[in-house]
């Protein structure tokens, strides 16, 4: 990257870890009960840990259809986002149905990101410790495509971590080069080299394609909507002006959650019939509950990724959601309503 393109990333100052707090009812009504216990519970009891409140409600008990999560990170605003969401404290609402199971995608895109973006995708460690393995100066201001496809695949390495299994992966420029390594076409030094070359500022399909034979991508392990066997055609992919990731058509009898990092132009292809989940750009969704100010684009980079682990599992995808160091279990009055089974 030139250094024109490149600031120097501000000091990062640790601050209380944000934690995710999960309910779940039969059916709105009761969820609504819920909410409202759980805040009157908070606001008496201020001496809680937050930790341990998010753990005891993670494993209190087997989830229902009707879900709410909340991302924060004390007491005081936990208790607020649980009636309205917040400025910096994301609410998330969803509803599963165990009769149609989620199909998740996963999508990456983008040649560029903003500074948000950009430092969004930074405050994962995994995607720290890629930047790292990928020889780059800190966090800049914008990114490039050999940034993109580090950040991404730290992302897309922590998701699973998570517990997360894509269904299929797709993408667009340096986004496909992360793709084709998460698929498993490409381990992390061919992709590397990959997303090199496409930074380059003379880079060309013809040479794209040459360094593609020299590579090889091998048959992908998760399915991946991109032509791996060709490579003129994958050349193309990665240069086209589009830069929109193409999502494959829902299947029959499965709902299809789209986990896209926010990066570049929207995932393509897409239909009332896909949730999609961002992971860090202010991507207004259907299933997104905010404020008239966005709540997403006041959170932390760490809250805003949370709050998309979060979304997941208010649709119904398994996904781990522990922050930090699990707390203790408390009793707690929200389960009074009715009971599960």
């Amino acid at each position: 990257m030139s250094a024109d393109n490149t600031e120097a990333a501000p000091t990062a100052h640790p601050g209380p870890t944000p934690r995710i707090l999960v309910l779940s009812a039969r059916d709105g009504a009761a969820l609504a009960a819920i909410r409202s216990a759980l805040a009157d519970h908070l606001e008496r009891t201020p001496g809680l840990r937050l930790a341990d409140v998010a753990t005891t409600l993670q494993q209190g008990r087997e989830a229902l259809d009707h879900r709410y999560a909340v991302v924060a990170t004390d007491l005081d605003r936990a208790a607020r986002a649980l009636r309205t969401p917040l400025p910096g404290t994301p609410g998330v609402e969803g509803r599963t149905d165990p009769k149609v199971p989620a199909r998740v995608i996963w999508s990456f895109g983008g040649t560029t990101a903003d500074t948000t973006t950009a430092r969004a995708l930074a405050g994962s460690p995994s995607a720290r410790r890629r930047t790292r393995e990928a020889d780059l100066p800190g966090t800049p201001g914008r990114t490039g495509p050999v940034e993109l496809f580090a950040a991404q695949l730290g992302l897309a390495e922590e998701l699973t971590d998570r517990g997360l299994t894509p269904a299929a992966v797709t993408g667009a420029g340096a986004g496909l080069v992360t793709a084709l390594v998460v698929a498993g076409a490409l381990d992390f030094p061919a992709g590397l080299r990959l997303a090199e070359a496409l930074a380059a500022p003379d880079a060309t399909s013809a040479g794209l394609t040459a360094l593609l034979r020299e590579l090889s991508p091998g048959p992908a392990r998760t399915p991946l909507a991109a032509p791996v066997d060709d490579p003129a055609a994958l050349a193309a992919a990665l240069l086209s002006a589009d830069g929109r990731p193409r999502v494959p058509a829902t299947a029959p009898g499965t709902r299809t959650v789209v986990v896209d990092t926010g990066v570049g132009a929207r995932p393509g292809m897409l239909s009332a019939d896909n949730i999609v989940v961002p992971l860090t750009a202010d991507t207004t969704t259907d299933d997104t509950t905010t404020d008239d100010d966005g709540n997403d684009a006041d959170a932390a980079p760490r809250t805003r990724f949370l709050t998309a682990v979060a979304r997941l599992w208010c649709h119904g995808v398994p996904v781990a959601l522990t922050e930090g160091t699990p707390g203790r279990r408390l009793r707690l009055p929200v389960y009074r309503f009715e009971r599960a089974g």
